[in-house]
């Protein structure tokens, strides 16, 4: 493990009353039902960071797991479960633990990733020295649970309309964004599973700027099982979103083609369309960072 090269602030129990010290980064996560062992590693790795003084909100939405419990192995003060109670679903629990967050700076983390120790303070100190973004990523390496092998995933520079009508858009789980900017552009709204990319186009039409590294700082968890939810019938958000922020983006004829691209997508046979993606999307494979 790593030995930490930035201190960490000190953390206090949450006790009524008693105003604590803002942590540098809050770093959230959205939990339902995620294989705990999974999620024990993507909670440790985000605990093996480089930089230290961070708080890591766990939005419990109803699911079978005692994050209570499982926090408690860490025996880590930093940990803070929010409960939705019930399942509210991800952007309730995004935004209700943006709300919840003590810092300005938040990292956006899945709960069965796996960050590289110097994720945080990468993007950390990133966001420091440019105050002009409002949201940075960083590239990933998608892999499974039968391999340490993985695909690349992603593309460095600065994302503006063209790129995202064309899916050239931030990792979700690899951002880090500037808290306030996000509560004025009105947080997530609730499009299923495009979330994230509505996020990206309000911004984008707010003048807000969205930049990615050209360095790997996640391994992006995708088992075949999770393409399945990305047949057409999990693709109508998405569909949704681009049809209604495109004409505001400047679309042209090529950009409503990545609409088609995207319903016959959602019509392959998984087979192929894990093929299609390793062929055309995701880049060479590398082992994961560690």
């Amino acid at each position: 493990m790593n030995q930490p090269i930035i201190a960490a602030a000190q953390v206090e129990n949450e006790i009524p009353g008693v105003k604590m010290s803002p942590p540098a980064i809050s770093v959230v996560m959205a939990e339902f039902n995620t294989d705990p062992i999974h999620l024990a590693q993507s909670i440790q790795s985000m605990l093996d960071q480089t930089l230290q003084d961070f708080e890591l909100l766990i939005v419990d939405d109803g699911g079978c797991n005692d994050l209570q419990e499982i926090a408690s192995t860490f025996g880590d003060p930093r940990i803070r479960i929010l409960h939705n109670g019930g399942n509210r679903g991800l952007v309730h629990s995004l935004n209700s633990a943006i709300h919840s967050a003590r810092s300005e700076y938040i990292a956006r983390m899945d709960t069965d990733d796996i960050a590289a120790p110097n994720r945080l303070e990468k993007l950390y100190r990133f966001m420091l020295a440019h105050p002009e973004f409002t949201v940075i990523g960083s590239l990933a390496i998608e892999f499974s649970n039968k391999s340490r092998l993985g695909r690349l995933l992603g593309s460095a520079g600065e994302k503006g309309a063209s790129n995202l009508m064309r899916g050239d858009v931030p990792i979700h789980p690899s951002v880090m964004f500037r808290r306030s900017e996000i509560i004025a552009a009105g947080l997530y709204d609730d499009h299923h599973r495009a979330e994230d990319l509505a996020l990206w186009c309000k911004l984008h039409l707010a003048q807000k700027r969205i930049h990615i590294l050209d360095e790997v700082l996640l391994n992006y968890r995708v088992n075949p099982a999770d393409y399945q939810k990305r047949r057409l019938r999990n693709r109508m958000g998405e569909i949704k979103v681009r049809l209604a922020y495109y004409p505001r983006l400047g679309a042209g004829l090529v950009d409503y083609l990545y609409i088609a691209k995207s319903v016959i997508a959602g019509t392959l046979p998984t087979s192929l369309m894990i093929f299609l993606r390793n062929r055309l999307v995701l880049g060479p494979k590398r082992e994961m960072v560690a």
